[in-house]
């Protein structure tokens, strides 16, 4: 026997009016709100000195892998040292992509001219001349990122040949975004920021029209995007995650 109490039937949420109202650009506080927060963030390095695991000679410079500390998980990278001794300004280079860091991407011919800090950041690897190293950790694309290599950078920092006075930051795509917002985190850091084709601005109506191909089942490559419709976008239309 059915037994029916009216004829509604349950309202299904319209995704598109939600995604407009996700995209709404920041108002003017709530930017205060995010860069007073960021303000109140520190990134000292953790450990005592940043411990070198072995040394390379490059084309170049001198390569070191190295370890060091980030919210207590242990985080690999790579310190490229020139050859000769001298006071050098210092590089801080974000990668790009997801696979993580590789010797080769160091050994350029500027590299005589910095010392070089470059993360592997969190759960990727950094490739060492036929061994692989992998930080630990949950990846968290452009946020964790930022801190990772901004503690790595406040380590290296104490090297002998390095000039903490003269600081630069270089990434491209992924990378690009990293080197960005670790100069919106310590503006005081930084003489230059150079960002080769990294994301900037999520509020751009291309980005509304990506959004709507993820959820018609369009599959994004792109660094991050993955990882930011499985903690945002998703939560946010299946009601999880509150538009505040």
């Amino acid at each position: 026997v059915l037994v029916g109490c009216g004829t509604e039937l349950p309202t299904q949420p319209d995704t598109s009016a939600m995604l407009d109202d996700l995209m709404q650009p920041p108002t003017e506080a709530e930017i205060a709100l995010v860069a007073s927060e960021f303000s109140q963030q520190t990134y000292a390095c953790e450990d005592t000195d940043i411990e070198v695991l072995d040394t390379r000679s490059g084309q170049f410079a001198d390569f070191s892998l190295v370890a060091y500390h980030s919210d207590g998980l242990r985080i690999y990278g790579i310190v490229t040292q020139p050859k000769n001794v001298g006071h050098y300004p210092i590089l801080l280079y974000n990668h790009g992509g997801e696979s993580g860091l590789t010797t080769t991407e160091l050994d350029h011919p500027l590299s005589f001219a910095f010392v070089q800090v470059a993360s592997s950041f969190r759960s990727e690897p950094v490739f060492w001349f036929g061994e692989t190293f992998v930080s630990d950790g949950a990846p968290s694309t452009w946020d964790r990122d930022v801190r990772d290599a901004l503690v790595m950078l406040s380590c290296a920092e104490r090297l002998s040949d390095a000039d903490p006075s003269r600081v630069v930051t270089f990434g491209g795509s992924r990378g690009g975004a990293v080197s960005l917002l670790a100069a919106i985190r310590m503006p005081d850091k930084f003489l230059r920021v150079v960002d080769l084709f990294g994301p900037t601005d999520f509020f751009d109506p291309a980005f509304r029209a990506d959004l709507q191909a993820l959820l018609e089942g369009t599959e994004d490559a792109r660094p991050g995007v993955a990882l930011l419709q499985q903690e945002v976008i998703d939560p946010y239309l299946d009601g999880l995650l509150s538009l505040d």
